[in-house]
């Protein structure tokens, strides 16, 4: 008897959200491109005298429309150190997660001993 009950309250948010033309979208902010420039900014660490800590860091992006320059948050700097990109590489940076991804290598990074 329960599961009718759940049954039909999913049906009819179903009915309800389709009649009431109800559409979910969601956008994000996507770069993707090959990385020509990676360049962390340190600063002095606030927290202690000693030491320096990453700021910001500045990736530069050759995409088919052109190119581009990003300042962004240290914490894709560690994705990136992570992921073990290189410059010559093809990346994806959702802006908003932060998430990187290598899309592809380029040729020019393999070297024949490789193949």
């Amino acid at each position: 008897m329960q599961s009718v009950c759940i049954f039909r309250s999913l049906y009819f948010v179903a009915c309800l959200c389709f009649s009431s033309g109800l559409r979910i979208k969601e956008t994000k902010e996507v770069y993707e491109g090959e990385l020509t420039e990676l360049t962390p900014t340190e600063t002095e660490n606030p927290l202690s005298g000693y030491g320096k800590t990453v700021s910001h860091v500045i990736i530069g992006l050759k995409t088919v429309k052109g190119t581009k320059q990003l300042r962004l948050d240290p914490g894709i700097y560690e994705a990136i150190l992570k992921e073990k990109i290189v410059v010559g590489d093809v990346i994806y940076v959702e802006a908003n997660t932060g998430a990187v991804k290598v899309r592809r290598q380029f040729l020019n990074s393999i070297s024949p001993l490789n193949i």
